[in-house]
């Protein structure tokens, strides 16, 4: 999810939700020392987030309506 409401110490309010997405888990090739994050734009309307860490990986698709 990507909430707008990102003050330090605030509650989660599911209202201010902008999107949802199921993730993906896995596991890694790689050993990730340290939270690698990355988004890609793989094509019309559609962007891609992964997250590593140690041998886990998780990924989502945003498709635009």
């Amino acid at each position: 999810m990507v909430n707008k409401n990102v003050s330090a110490g605030s509650k989660y309010d599911e209202t201010q939700d902008l999107v949802r997405s199921p993730m993906q888990i896995g596991e890694a090739e790689s050993l990730y020392k340290q939270p690698d994050l990355a988004f890609a734009h793989v094509g019309p309307k559609q962007c891609n987030m992964r997250l590593y860490y140690q041998k886990a990986g998780g990924w989502a698709e945003f498709h635009e309506k």
